[in-house]
């Protein structure tokens, strides 16, 4: 019982937030964007039989931008774009990195 009296301690001092109210505002902001991604997922396939190649293709190419861009529309909503703006900018930086590693190896 200890644990989940602590829990959302860690989780305000690991996202720096200060209530319990932003805490939820951040969390249901991250569940809003995975649920609607979820239920789009199936509208947004590219190939009608994808294998699990193209399967992780399609995931990298289409479902994780979507999935930031539900993020910042609903962090806008619940007006939590002070957390997500840097939280999307040093997720998508991850992401870019490797590609900018193998274009100047290529140049």
């Amino acid at each position: 019982m200890n644990i989940i009296k602590g829990f959302p301690e860690k989780l305000k001092k690991r996202y720096q937030v200060t209530t319990l109210r932003q805490l939820v505002l951040i969390l249901l902001t991250f569940s809003m964007a995975g649920f609607t991604l979820l239920a789009i997922k199936d509208f947004v396939q590219l190939f009608d039989k994808p294998d699990f190649g193209l399967k992780i293709v399609q995931f990298i190419c289409i479902n994780m931008p979507l999935y930031y861009i539900f993020l910042i529309i609903y962090a806008l909503i619940l007006g939590q774009m002070n957390f997500f703006r840097p939280f999307v900018n040093k997720s998508l930086g991850r992401l870019i990195t490797p590609f900018k590693l193998l274009y100047s190896k290529i140049k």
